[in-house]
């Protein structure tokens, strides 16, 4: 079926819903193709998680489904979305996975946040699912799975893991003289933030495995996935129609900056669609993929977290955390696993920074784990090379230009840092 056909059945099932139908009226059948979506009304975070209830179409079923991580939201709490799955949705997207095993014979591990609730689908054929929480058995869980060959004999050989728990991860095993490339992981893909490029090599020296990132939502079951042809996000399956507006309208944009918006489809969602969900993060498009056909993504981060001017989107959330990531004079938010004396790395945790719109200009101020007032000429070096680096990664920041952009390292603890995941 074509996408066009795939929405009109999608708005037709999720009209049934409380909210929708209260919401919508009958406008929701003038809607045929998917450039007249525009035609409905935007949802958010904020009022999905206050009429949650009211988006489910008929009768809510028990066991598996998500809790939204609630990092779309802004700095005031809101409620956890729950979004539960029924078994018909589970087989419809089990039944769009791409077959065979990738080269890869052997277990695929996938590890889950408990932060999230349920998982969002049951364990898959050769696949093992382990929790993750802020806990020392998760480690050793870990570890144990890696080491071991299971019952048939095979072993794991890809893993599928968030960015902060390998992080960790890859910090507990050093700490303890393990070598990872024993264990014979060839294969791992990272959800959550992205993995900094820093992080991906020492990953892949240490684990001798090669490592892709994906963009993906709890709320949906599609991800995007790092292509190895052009470098670009691609979606993948399931389906779903993918908006990219205008940072301050509800009108389509070519390349962006743009807001994600995305709309899930039957019969792969089908107990609470979203539709026209406001994701709240930055993205712009890139060029059409020759090994594919399919155009580039580039997620920029959260709209909260960057600069719009004059419609662009300056210091985005990405590139100013790719290059502070990379140095050992930026102080980094202790993770939890620190706090608690499960390992010793300070590095784990993201980068301390804000940015602000100062009398013209763009304002990047990071910590530094040194005094910048007695250390002056180191800091301001490190401002120059941070200034440097961020501008050489966005385009919107370097057409700024330098003397619109200041960066500025100041002491550890002076700043009221982004809110940020750990996993």
């Amino acid at each position: 079926m074509s996408l066009d056909s795939l929405l009109v059945d999608t708005l037709a099932h999720a009209a049934r819903a409380p909210f929708y139908r209260s919401r919508w009226g009958q406008r929701w059948k003038s809607v045929k193709t998917v450039e007249q979506l525009s035609r409905l009304p935007l949802l958010d975070k904020p009022t999905a998680s206050k009429h949650q209830h009211a988006l489910i179409v008929g009768t809510r079923p028990a066991g598996v489904g998500v809790v939204s991580s609630g990092t779309t939201r802004g700095e005031a709490y809101v409620d956890p979305l729950n979004v539960p799955r029924s078994a018909e949705e589970l087989a419809a997207t089990a039944s769009t996975a791409v077959a065979g095993d990738g080269g890869f014979p052997g277990w695929t591990l996938s590890v889950v946040s408990v932060h999230h609730g349920l998982p969002k689908r049951l364990a898959g054929r050769d696949e093992l699912m382990l929790p993750w929480l802020h806990d020392a058995n998760a480690l050793a869980m870990l570890e144990t799975t890696l080491r071991a060959r299971q019952p048939d004999g095979r072993r794991v050989t890809a893993m599928v893991i968030g960015s902060g728990p390998l992080k960790v991860f890859t910090a507990y095993l050093a700490e303890r003289g393990v070598d990872p490339a024993t264990f014979g992981v060839k294969l791992i893909g990272t959800f959550s933030y992205r993995l900094s490029s820093t992080w991906r090599a020492l990953v892949e020296s240490r684990f001798g495995a090669t490592v892709f990132d994906n963009y993906s939502l709890s709320e949906f079951p599609t991800p995007f996935t790092t292509c190895e042809h052009c470098g670009w996000l691609h979606t993948g399956q399931p389906p779903m129609v993918v908006e990219l507006l205008d940072l301050h309208a509800d009108r389509p944009v070519r390349r962006g900056p743009g807001r994600l918006v995305f709309t899930s489809l039957v019969p792969w969602v089908t107990t609470m669609p979203l539709i026209r969900y406001d994701t709240h993060d930055v993205a712009i498009t890139g060029p059409t993929c020759r090994a594919t056909g399919q155009t580039g993504l580039k997620v920029l981060g959260r709209r909260r977290h960057g600069l719009e001017h004059e419609g662009q989107f300056l210091l985005n959330a990405v590139d100013v955390r790719e290059v502070l990531e990379a140095l050992p004079e930026s102080a980094k938010t202790l993770h939890p696993m620190t706090r608690l004396g499960l390992v010793k790395s300070v590095e784990l945790g993201p980068p301390r920074w804000t940015v602000a719109a100062e009398g013209g200009k763009a304002v990047l101020r990071f910590e530094v784990r040194f005094d910048p007032g007695v250390y002056r000429d180191r800091a301001r070096a490190l401002e120059a090379h941070v200034a440097k680096e961020v501008c050489l990664l966005d385009a919107a920041t370097r057409r700024l230009g330098r003397k619109r952009v200041v960066v500025q390292a100041v002491p550890e603890g002076s700043l009221r840092a982004l809110s940020e995941r750990y996993d």
